[in-house]
């Protein structure tokens, strides 16, 4: 009777490559994204940075300015406020536990404008029937107050209004009944966040003429029946009231949808 004979065989755990104490090769950070904000700022956001970075540097350059931001922590985005709207050049790099660092990825991006100049600039202003209608579009659900002035007949008007919780905020001037003047509008805006005004934006309207005006431009009368019938039209959206006063002893009135029929007695 035999046996076979198995031989135990260790395996060598000597690495394939030891480590030489060499820098390890970190990939330049071009995946990080800079863009520009609204109220003059720049964002940085990380992605998920590789766990042989431990460090990166941020440089944010324009003619003579220069910040430099080291950040350990990339959890938070970091945020840049501007004073202008001007181009910068935003360069980072990377660097790990051995001092070794990536290329420098280099972005150019400009900060955009507050956002209350960006509302007063697609202001919609118009009359409509003896008032004037203003539309500011909001980009950011904030607090904002609009102070809208005009002069008319020697008189300086102010009026304010505070922004409501829609998209569009719309205010109504009343009194603007004139229609043979124009009236030149000033409209400013207050960001209560920043603390920050707008710049000083202008809209002119002639408004078109109250409602009672229109009406009365088609009003007719005629002889109907024994009576008189009084027509007219009425060519705006809302529902007016029209009062006819007449002398005649015995009347009797039959209000229709846009006349009104005045029953004369013999």
């Amino acid at each position: 009777m035999s046996c076979s004979k198995e031989e135990l065989i260790l395996l060598d755990k000597t690495p394939m490559f030891e480590d030489d104490g060499s820098p390890r090769i970190i990939a330049r950070p071009e995946n990080v994204i800079v863009e520009g904000e609204l109220n003059r700022k720049i964002r940085i956001t990380w992605p998920e940075v590789s766990k042989n970075v431990t460090s990166a540097k941020v440089v944010i350059t324009k003619a003579d300015f220069v910040n430099e931001i080291t950040v350990t922590d990339f959890n938070p985005d970091i945020i840049f406020q501007s004073e202008d709207m001007e181009e910068y050049k935003v360069d980072i790099t990377y660097f790990g536990k051995d001092e070794s660092s990536s290329k420098t990825h280099s972005i150019f991006v400009s900060p955009k404008d507050y956002e209350v100049n960006i509302i007063g600039e697609n202001m919609v202003a118009e009359g409509v029937r003896g008032k004037a209608r203003f539309s500011f579009t909001k980009l950011l659900m904030r607090e904002y107050t609009y102070t809208i002035s005009y002069n008319y007949d020697g008189k300086d008007v102010v009026k304010q209004f505070n922004s409501g919780v829609d998209t569009v905020d719309t205010f109504v001037l009343d009194e603007i009944e004139d229609e043979n003047h124009i009236y030149n509008f000033k409209v400013k805006i207050n960001d209560k966040v920043f603390d920050h005004n707008s710049y000083e934006f202008t809209a002119s309207i002639k408004p078109s003429p109250v409602p009672y005006l229109v009406i009365s431009e088609t009003l007719t009368a005629k002889q109907y029946y024994g009576g008189a019938l009084l027509s007219w039209t009425n060519r705006s959206l809302r529902s007016d009231k029209v009062v006819v006063k007449y002398r005649v002893g015995g009347r009797k009135l039959h209000a229709l949808k846009n006349r009104i029929y005045i029953q004369i007695p013999y």
